[in-house]
């Protein structure tokens, strides 16, 4: 019978199996014994058994032995993800070619769209939201594999429980690094310091531009518009440095915009505008001299908008919300110099003059707006990319390297091979063995924790309590305290920024911000103290939320893992299941995931990615450029800044605030009390897999954890078991 055949048969018909069902072929005397499933799972025979035949890839044909190796368990799961690795490659790489035959990279940065502000907002919404899709891939596959890497095999937990340590089993560990083998960890060190750049420069790679003008405020009479005179040479008012332009205003007024006082105050109030280019601020008072003056304000300083509120008397605060408040009574003041000499540039009597706002007239200039492509930010890009793409390659083709990526493999393991240097120790959970190796954290800090959340370790000389713990028992307490003082740290400084910027708004009197909308550019929605500084500070300033957001979805994503392990382990107190590993044999199951069932980790990956994408559209590189009067732009005066979303980031707070809740929720839930709680912890995991001598090929069977039988002391035995098991009885002691 080939084995492939006899293992169907197991699967399928397990308990009616007594004898094999049809006589070996010539050459299949390994598997000349039969299979007894009378719920005992005993094998007759010598050492030939067939599982032992299906496991030894030496009795399997080369092209059979390949299939093996990547069908099914966490090399299945990584293939996907190195494919989508790949994918994310070679558009990385199509766009970057794209670029270069199409486009002209001038200092590094290619303009891919010039035009419509409207059509920018979506093109940067989208490309956005493929940035961090492609992101999230990338992020995926690699963290996956970093957790294949860092996970033990049988013979370096070995070594480690020989040296009176454990490793952690089914969970990312870092742990981990100082007992695996070396190219592994150069291979894990590799995939993480490329994720580093991914974060820091992926969401920078396309950023937006903003055309801000510089323009020109005439305060007039309303004869002016009837085409009354005016002094072209007026010194003191500046008229004689824009008569030209003030001519061509009195010639053009159809052009012109009709605004009231509110609306005129509101749209120029700020250092940049980006609508706008030439204003007539329009006085009922009756001169002879129509032009009373005219002020010129240069994009980005702020100074040159005090003439808004030259009606305030001195060492008052300029607060504009307030003008707009009472636009009706806004006034200016205007300095003229009446009877001077034009030639002498001189005014020897000054006279200030309070000048009634009526309205204001302005010309609107078409949106102008950019998409730029950072050509070298998308080259490092590729780099870390293609690294990845090596590592995942690598990790794939590593030799005789089976690690203990579920919790499945290690019970497997320790049940066919059971682990001596835990023998009768009877039911011990992960946290007597974290007491036991931990220095570092004061013995009663430790048993206070250990005693609010319920341990087993209250129990001695072997006496089992019986208790349903918290969820939150499966993951250590160090993991826990850095978990919840990270996480809960980065969400209150999302909100203290979020406070401060709306502080930041009212001060400088800007436009709300729930207007702006989300991951919106807008000159109303900048990052003051980012304005002018270098490209390279921009970047990393926008994009560091997103490595501390990586960061700590790691930590959270371990302690669902950590819960979540725990809770398939607990499941075998009271549910007689089959193990879940890496290459199974017999009645054990593939798995095509590591820990976290694909209904926790889809639904955890769409938030981190949904978080990613809400991240960059809170605080984003904008390049702003200067345009003047004429509508040419000023190279001189670009400058790169960050803009920020108020709307984003209270949705980020939000989400994130939700799945804080549902963490916490989730440490709340119970499991069954029937075994106790090895979490990840080698040792712990170790202990329950001493079968019964008669339950040698317990391993390949459906399991249950309880209480097998008493050894000549009378002493109970607890075990993993096929067999029928009794639950464990609190007051008494096992081994």
């Amino acid at each position: 019978m080939a084995i492939v055949e006899l293992e169907r048969l197991l699967v399928n018909h397990p308990n009616e199996i007594s004898a094999p069902a049809v006589t070996p072929h010539e050459g299949d005397s390994q598997l000349t014994g039969w299979w007894e499933s009378n719920q005992t799972c005993d094998w007759k025979g010598p050492e030939n058994v067939v599982v032992e035949a299906f496991a030894a890839e030496e009795t399997v044909p080369d092209a059979a032995q390949w299939h093996h190796r990547f069908h099914g368990g966490w090399r299945t799961g990584l293939s996907f993800g190195t494919l989508g690795v790949l994918v994310v490659f070679l558009l990385n790489l199509a766009v970057l070619l794209w670029i270069n035959v199409h486009f002209q990279v001038l200092n590094g940065v290619a303009t891919v769209y010039e035009g419509s502000c409207t059509e920018m907002k979506s093109i940067s919404t989208w490309c956005h939201l493929a940035i961090n899709v492609l992101g999230t891939l990338l992020l995926s596959a690699s963290n996956a594999a970093m957790q294949c890497l860092s996970s033990p095999t049988r013979e370096e937990i070995d070594k480690a429980h020989a040296r009176g340590t454990w490793l952690d089993i089914g969970v990312p560990s870092i742990r981990n690094l100082r007992a695996i083998d070396r190219r592994r960890v150069l291979l894990w060190t590799v995939l993480g310091l490329s994720s580093i750049p991914l974060h820091l420069l992926y969401n920078s790679v396309m950023f937006t531009t903003l055309a801000t003008n510089d323009y020109l405020a005439v305060v007039v009479a309303e004869n002016f518009l009837d085409g009354a005179s005016w002094n072209r040479s007026e010194p003191y008012s500046f008229t004689e440095f824009y008569s030209s332009e003030i001519a061509a205003l009195q010639n053009n007024l159809n052009d012109l915009e009709k605004l009231d006082n509110a609306a005129c105050i509101r749209n120029f109030r700020n250092q940049y505008v980006s609508e706008w280019r030439y204003l007539l601020v329009v006085s009922n008072l009756q001169s002879n001299d129509s032009v009373y003056a005219a002020r010129f304000h240069t994009a980005g300083e702020l100074r040159d908008t005090s003439w808004i509120c030259s009606g305030i008397k001195y060492g008052d605060d300029c607060d504009t919300s307030s003008l707009i408040a009472s636009a009706d009574q806004w006034q200016l003041v205007v300095s003229t110099c009446p009877g001077n000499d034009p030639s002498s540039g001189y005014c020897p009597t000054r006279e200030d003059v309070t000048i009634p706002v009526k309205y204001c007239l302005a010309e609107r200039t078409p949106s102008h707006c950019i998409v730029d492509i950072s050509h070298s930010l998308l080259v490092v890009v590729l780099i870390c990319n293609a690294f990845k793409l090596t590592c995942l390659i690598s990790t794939l083709l590593l030799p005789n390297f089976k690690p203990f990526v579920t919790v499945g493999d290690g019970i497997a393991s320790f049940l066919r091979n059971p682990d001596q240097t835990t023998s009768k120790k009877g039911p011990i959970s992960a946290h007597e063995v974290y007491k036991k190796e931990s220095r570092d954290v004061s013995l009663a800090l430790r048993e206070t924790w250990l005693r609010l959340s319920g341990s087993n370790y209250a129990r001695t000389s072997g006496t089992w309590v019986s208790k349903r713990h918290w969820w939150f028992r499966a993951a250590s307490y160090r993991r826990w305290v850095w978990g919840l003082i990270l996480i809960m740290g980065l969400w209150l400084a999302a909100l203290s920024l979020l406070l401060i910027g709306l502080r930041a708004i009212q001060y400088l009197q800007q436009a709300s911000p729930w207007k702006v909308g989300i991951g919106v550019a807008n000159v109303d929605a900048l990052v003051n103290i980012t304005i002018g500084t270098p490209f390279t500070v921009n970047v990393l300033v926008a994009n560091s939320p997103q490595l501390f957001l990586s960061f700590v979805y790691l930590l959270y994503n371990g302690l669902f893992t950590c819960m979540l392990l725990g809770a398939e382990y607990n499941d075998f107190a009271v549910e007689r299941k089959s193990l879940r590993v890496s290459a199974p044999i017999g009645l054990q199951r593939w798995t095509y995931y590591l820990q976290l069932p694909y209904r926790y980790a889809v639904p955890l990956t769409v938030a981190s990615g949904g978080l990613h994408w809400l991240v960059s559209q809170s605080i984003f590189l904008v390049r702003i450029r200067s345009l003047g009067l004429d509508g040419a732009e000023n190279a001189d005066q670009a400058v790169i800044a960050c803009g920020w979303s108020a709307i984003a980031i209270l949705i980020v707070l939000v989400l994130g605030g939700l799945m804080i809740l549902t963490l916490i929720g989730f440490g709340f839930r119970r499991y069954h009390a029937g075994m106790p709680i090895a979490s990840s912890c080698s040792i712990a995991i170790s202990a329950a897999c001493h079968p019964l001598p008669n339950d040698k090929y317990a391993a390949f069977s459906r399991l249950m954890y309880g209480v097998v039988g008493t050894n000549e002391s009378g002493v109970e035995h607890a075990s993993f078991s096929s067999r029928e098991v009794t639950p464990l009885v609190a007051g008494r002691q096992y081994e």
